[in-house]
C-alpha cells in the first residue's frame, strides 16, 4: 500500500482553449480518483476566448459538474501578438460535432481578473495544507494567462509546478519549427520557461503517438453502447478524425491535451528527460521550442523536465477509466445510473496464489437502505478525511477497500448524498463476487480506509459489498504497509527486453520467491540472474532477496529486469550502480 498521506487530494488549476481534446482533458482530470480541480480559466487559442469558455461551462455540464467547479474567463488576446484561433480543426464552436455538448445553464465568472481569481484560489490552497504542496497548473493552451499569472503574482511561483501541452522537439503542427500553442504567444511562453518553475513539457513528439483510431474509438464505444454520453464523446472524436484527415492527411488524429493530464496520474508511463530549452521569439523559427537534447549548451541550466516517449495503451486505459466515471453522473444520458466496470484487468490462472487468498468478504449489498443515518455536513467530512489520516497502523486490525471513484466523490464535497449514491464496491471483485480482481491500483480504483470509518461511511451513504483486508506488515515509524491484495508487474528479461510478461504478485511475498518463480517463467536458472527495479530502460537498484515486495517499494505495473550472466560467467560490464542505460533512448 502506499504512504497513507499520499490518499490526499492532490490540487490542480486547469489554464486551457476548449477544444476537442481539451474536453477530453477536462474529462479526465475532474474523473481521475486522487484529485481536486481548483478551477478552470480560458484563452484564446482553439476558438476565441468567449467560444473556449462556454465550451469549457458545456463539457462540465455534460459530466454532472455544471456549477460545482468555478470557470472563469481569461485573455483573449496574446501578449503582444495578434490573436490566432484555429476553426479548421475544432470547427466554428470550437466543439463542432453532430450531437453537441448541452448548453450550461451555469456562467463563468467575469466580476474580477482570470490572473486574480487563479492567484487567490492558489494562495488559499497552498496555506491551507499543512504540508503545503504545491498546485499544480495543468496548461493546455497558450501560456498568456499563466504569463501574466506570474508577472502580477511573482510570489505565487514558489507554489505551484507546471504540465504543459506544447511545444515540439522535432518539427512543429503550424510552420516547420513551431507547435500551435507556442507559437500563439511566444513571449508568454518565454516568460513561464525562463520563471524557475518547475515545469513538465509534454511535446508533440510524444502527443502524436496517442492517436485516436478506430480501436481506440471503439474501446471507447464499448464503455456503454447505450449511452448519449459516450455516442457524444465517439462523434467529438469522429469530427477531431475528420479534420485531421482532411488538412493533414492523417488517418488517425492526435488526442493532446489529455497527455498533460496523464503525466500527473502515471508518470511512470512517460519517458522523462531534463533538458535546456529556449523559446525562439522572432525570426523564421518563431515559436519554436528549442531543445538541447544533446545538452551542447553546457553553461545553460536544464530548465525544462521534457516527455520524449509514453506507453499509449496505458494513456488510453486512464481515458477509458476517467470516461467510464463521467458516464455514471452525466446528463446526457437518460438514466444516471448506468453500471461502472474497472477495464483492462486480467484474472489469474486458477492455480494462481492470489485467487487461493481469504478474500473475507460478506456479499451484502444494500441498493437502497431502508434507513441512512443523516448526512453528514461539510465539517464532519473534514473530521472524517483527518481521522482516515491520523488513523495508526496496527498489524491484525482490518481496513477495507472502498471505490476509489465513489470515495474521492464523497472526498471532494461537490456532490450531495443523492448525487452519490450508495458506496458500489461490485466493481473490484471477480465473477465469484468474492475475490478482488487482479491489477486493481491503489487510489485509481480504490482507497483503503480504516474499518470503523467505513463502517460510518456505509451507514451515512449505504451500499457495499463489504470487503476487509487485514494488515499483515509495515515499517517502524511509516505508514506504509501491507495488505493482503495482489499487484500487477511487467517482467522482462536483459537478453530480450522486447518481450515483456505480466504477472502478479502478492506485496507479502519475498524478492527471492519472486525470483525464483518467474525465473521459471523465462527459463532461467535463479543463480545465474539478478534482479533490479527497472525504470525508464534503466536498472534503478538490485532488488533484496531477503525484502518483500512492500518493503522494496514496488509499485502497480512497474517494470522487474532478471539480468543474466554472460557467456563466460561474468556479469554484463554496466551492472556496476544504478542507472545503467540498455536502451539508448
Amino acid at each position: 500500500m502506499q504512504n497513507i498521506d499520499n490518499q490526499e487530494l492532490r490540487y490542480i488549476w486547469l489554464d486551457c482553449d476548449p477544444g476537442h481534446d481539451d474536453a477530453f482533458m477536462i474529462m479526465l482530470a475532474t474523473h481521475t480518483p486522487g484529485f481536486k480541480v481548483l478551477g478552470i480559466s480560458t484563452v484564446a487559442g482553439n476558438q476565441t476566448v468567449d467560444k473556449t469558455t462556454d465550451n469549457a461551462l458545456r463539457v462540465l455540464e455534460s459530466i454532472g459538474l455544471g456549477g460545482k467547479i468555478d470557470v472563469v474567463k481569461g485573455a483573449a488576446v496574446p501578449l503582444v501578438r495578434a490573436s490566432m484561433i484555429c476553426p479548421e480543426i475544432h470547427g466554428e464552436s470550437g466543439l463542432d460535432c453532430i450531437t453537441p455538448l448541452p448548453h450550461s445553464k451555469h456562467s463563468a465568472i467575469t466580476d474580477k481578473p482570470a490572473v486574480q481569481v487563479m492567484y487567490e484560489r492558489i494562495k488559499s490552497c497552498y496555506h491551507e495544507q499543512t504540508k503545503q504542496k504545491k498546485v499544480t497548473i495543468v496548461a493546455t493552451g497558450c501560456l498568456t494567462n499563466v504569463a501574466l499569472l506570474f508577472s502580477v503574482y511573482p510570489q505565487v511561483k514558489s507554489m505551484v509546478d507546471i504540465s504543459i501541452l506544447g511545444g515540439a522537439i522535432a518539427m512543429g503542427n503550424m510552420t516547420p519549427a513551431a507547435e500551435f500553442n507556442i507559437l500563439i504567444d511566444p513571449e508568454a511562453a518565454h516568460i513561464v520557461f525562463e520563471s524557475g518553475v518547475q515545469l513538465t513539457m509534454v511535446p508533440l513528439d510524444v502527443s502524436h503517438k496517442a492517436l485516436v483510431t478506430d480501436q481506440v474509438v471503439e474501446q471507447i464505444r464499448c464503455i456503454d453502447k447505450e449511452s448519449g454520453f459516450i455516442e457524444t464523446c465517439v462523434n467529438l472524436l469522429q469530427f477531431f478524425k475528420s479534420t485531421y484527415r482532411d488538412l493533414f492527411n492523417m488517418p488517425d488524429a492526435p488526442l493532446h491535451d489529455p497527455l498533460a493530464m496523464a503525466y500527473l496520474i502515471n508518470p511512470s508511463i512517460f519517458t522523462i528527460q531534463l533538458m535546456r530549452v529556449d523559446i525562439e521569439t522572432q525570426g523564421h523559427c518563431v515559436g519554436r521550442t528549442v531543445c538541447d537534447v544533446f545538452n551542447f549548451e553546457k553553461k545553460k541550466p536544464k530548465n525544462i523536465h521534457v516527455a520524449t516517449d509514453i506507453l499509449v495503451p496505458a494513456f488510453w486505459n486512464l481515458l477509458v477509466s476517467a470516461l467510464t466515471s463521467c458516464n455514471k453522473s452525466s446528463c446526457l444520458n437518460k438514466s444516471s445510473s448506468s453500471s461502472s466496470t474497472v477495464d483492462n484487468i486480467q484474472t489469474p490462472p486458477t492455480n494462481s496464489p492470489i485467487n487461493s487468498s481469504n478474500a473475507n468478504t460478506n456479499q451484502d449489498v444494500v441498493l437502497k437502505p431502508v434507513e441512512l443515518e443523516p448526512e453528514l455536513t461539510s465539517q464532519e467530512i473534514q473530521e472524517l478525511k483527518s481521522k482516515l489520516f491520523r488513523t495508526p497502523l496496527v498489524i491484525g486490525e482490518r481496513w477495507c477497500p472502498v471505490n476509489a471513484i465513489w470515495y474521492h466523490k464523497w472526498a471532494q464535497e461537490y456532490y450531495t448524498r443523492d448525487d452519490l449514491g450508495p458506496i458500489d464496491n461490485s466493481i473490484l471483485l471477480q465473477a465469484d463476487g468474492e475475490t478482488l480482481k487482479v491489477g486493481l491500483m491503489e487510489s485509481n480504483h480504490y482507497i483503503l480506509v480504516p474499518e470503523i470509518i467505513y463502517k460510518k461511511l456505509k451507514a451515512v451513504y449505504g451500499g457495499g459489498p463489504d470487503i476487509y483486508r487485514e494488515v499483515i506488515g509495515g515499517a517502524c515509524g511509516s505508514k506504509t504497509f501491507d495488505m493482503k491484495i495482489p499487484i500487477k508487474l511487467q517482467f522482462v528479461k536483459s537478453t530480450e527486453l522486447t518481450k515483456v510478461i505480466e504477472g502478479c504478485a502478492l506485496k507479502s511475498e519475498s524478492i527471492a520467491s519472486l525470483k525464483d518463480r518467474y525465473c521459471k517463467v523465462f527459463g532461467l536458472v535463479p543463480s545465474e540472474v539478478k534482479i533490479w527495479d527497472f525504470y525508464n530502460n534503466s536498472k534503478n537498484e538490485e532488488l533484496k532477496p531477503l525484502e518483500s515486495l512492500s518493503s522494496s517499494n514496488l509499485l502497480e505495473n512497474q517494470f522487474i529486469l532478471l539480468e543474466e550472466k554472460n557467456a563466460d560467467g561474468t556479469w554484463p560490464a554496466h551492472s556496476g550502480g544504478p542507472n545503467n542505460n540498455y536502451i539508448n533512448n
